[in-house]
């Protein structure tokens, strides 16, 4: 017979070795006993900010926004500005939950040195953030929605101080 049960898995741990064992007993009969194989509990990860329509500028600072559920300690921060490549590391490890018990943010100086390249062409660059601590960062791993990261431009002269006087000749 094919019976179920339902169970919420604990939310305190984090392995990639977790199994269940079932032991079923009736007087008078042998203990029976069944162990699973080998399963993943893992935390999640949702990200708030940067979302779908954010236009952030190279030189400011935004925070990044996240909460979880389970068990995360600590998260790496990745960026693709073309949404596919993630190999701008923002921060290899910050605390998963330095806001509440369980929304984290980190604030992002977005550089504009133009040797970072971090302007996007259009709406299409991402965040990645996985757990970083656990090392089941492949199971947790989860991208932001598009956003845009335009350049800076910064008027270096004249400034305000400066007067400048035409010669109509």
């Amino acid at each position: 017979a094919n019976i179920t049960y339902s169970w919420n898995p604990p939310v305190t741990v984090a392995s990639d070795t977790a199994k269940l064992r079932i032991t079923a007993s009736t007087p008078n009969q042998p203990s029976t006993v069944h162990e699973s194989g080998n399963f993943v509990i893992v935390g999640k990860i949702y990200i708030d900010k940067p979302a779908t329509g954010y236009e952030w500028s190279a030189g400011e600072t935004k925070d990044i926004t996240w909460h979880i559920t389970g068990n995360v300690q600590n998260v790496k921060i990745t960026y693709a500005k073309d949404g596919t490549n993630f190999n701008k590391v923002i921060i290899a490890s910050t605390d998963a939950n330095n806001l509440t018990g369980t929304t984290g943010s980190f604030s992002w100086p977005i550089s504009s040195e133009l040797s970072e390249d971090l302007v996007s062409a259009g709406a299409v660059a991402q965040i990645k953030i996985e757990d970083a601590g656990s090392g089941l960062g492949g199971y947790t791993a989860v991208e932001s929605d598009q956003f845009m990261v335009k350049g800076g431009l910064t008027i270096q002269t004249p400034t305000a101080a400066d007067v400048i006087t035409g010669d109509p000749m």
